[in-house]
């Protein structure tokens, strides 16, 4: 299933991943003497374009799996392994430390770049968590996508089609027929000739 449908993971996953740079990915309330407490959403695109950029890698790479053959389709396999490790390389820090994957997005959006913004409570949202499950989906699009190269490549195989055996002018059981046909007609040339009779007489 996954060998001949692997497109339809990946097209998804890179339509919501586009669609999920826009939205918030963490949601932030700082505890700062020049901001106060201050709740603030911050974005997948603000926290960085990787994502995108994978995305589209991951589109391109659908593309031409679906419309390329075989070598191609193993290059879009590399592809889409490449897209999802870079999701996931965007997604796991926010994870792990939203309020560190927040500090620069804030920090630009309140104009305070360069400067500590002190977070009192940072959670990431459930775009997140998709983006994650979006990478995962990519990388299972690129198994399928690899394997649907590698059968391809089973079926063109030399050794793959029958062999079919050439067919001979000659037919040896024929050949026997017409040997003997002819040794009998000699013998009985040879035996008129001892009778006195001229075989070659038109009587």
């Amino acid at each position: 299933m996954i060998t001949r449908a692997w497109w339809a993971l990946a097209a998804p996953a890179v339509l919501l991943l586009l669609a999920g740079a826009g939205q918030a990915w963490l949601s932030v309330r700082t505890d700062d003497p020049v901001l106060g407490a201050t709740t603030l959403d911050v974005t997948g695109a603000e926290i960085g374009s990787v994502v995108v950029a994978a995305a589209l890698l991951a589109g391109a790479a659908t593309v031409a799996g679906l419309v390329g053959g075989r070598v191609v389709r193993l290059l879009a396999a590399v592809c889409l392994v490449l897209a999802g490790g870079l999701v996931l390389a965007q997604v796991i820090p926010v994870l792990g430390d939203p309020a560190g994957a927040a500090q620069a997005a804030v920090a630009q959006r309140t104009g305070r770049t360069g400067a500590q913004v002190s977070f009192a409570e940072a959670a990431a949202g459930g775009w997140v968590w998709l983006a994650l499950v979006c990478a995962g989906l990519i990388v299972l699009a690129a198994v399928g996508c690899g394997l649907n190269a590698r059968a391809m490549t089973s079926r063109q195989a030399p050794g793959s089609e029958p062999v079919v055996q050439p067919r001979t002018s000659a037919d040896p059981v024929t050949d026997r027929s017409i040997a003997g046909q002819g040794s009998q007609d000699d013998d009985t040339a040879w035996d008129e000739l001892s009778r006195g009779v001229d075989p070659t007489d038109p009587r």
